[in-house]
């Protein structure tokens, strides 16, 4: 499943990465009705080549190299959806990424999602969530924090 915000979207979040680099990729969209969402997606990161993931405010998205098919879709979704608190977990073989929501009043570890999608067999790459941005640590090989949240307001 891949969900996109049209050509405008896609030409947005070109403009985004072109303005601000390759780790532009954050930006917030509104869906008409809903609340809002992040959409993620430019040159140099595993969604790169058009492909978006829009998230709920709730929701986290784990970026693996080389899911190939739907065949690796199932093995790394399975591996998330196991994990305590997760209500559904969603794939894009083109982002090789999938997408957690977790049960009403519940919230998903970031570090739970990493190590379910190594123990799928893939190596994360970044995960966005409602605790912020992680990737790999080049010195360690390991999850470390590298933002908030897209879109996160400072609460005071």
């Amino acid at each position: 499943m891949r969900a996109t915000g049209g050509n405008a979207g896609h030409a947005w979040v070109a403009a985004l990465a072109a303005a601000f680099g390759p780790f532009a990729w954050q930006a917030i969209a509104a869906e008409a009705g809903g609340a809002p969402a992040v959409v993620l997606a430019a040159e140099g990161t595993p969604a790169a080549g058009g492909a978006a993931v829009r998230l709920q405010p709730a929701e986290s998205c784990v970026y693996v190299t080389e899911l190939h098919c739907s065949g690796c879709a199932k093995k790394l979704t399975r591996k998330i959806y196991a994990l305590p608190g997760v209500a559904k977990v969603r794939a894009d073989v083109k982002a090789n990424a999938a997408v957690a929501t977790p049960q009403a009043g519940k919230r998903l570890a970031a570090k739970d999602l990493w190590s379910a999608a190594k123990a799928a067999g893939f190596e994360p790459v970044r995960l966005v969530g409602p605790d912020g941005v992680y990737t790999v640590d080049d010195a360690t090989g390991e999850m470390t924090k590298t933002a908030a949240r897209p879109g996160a307001s400072p609460r005071g």
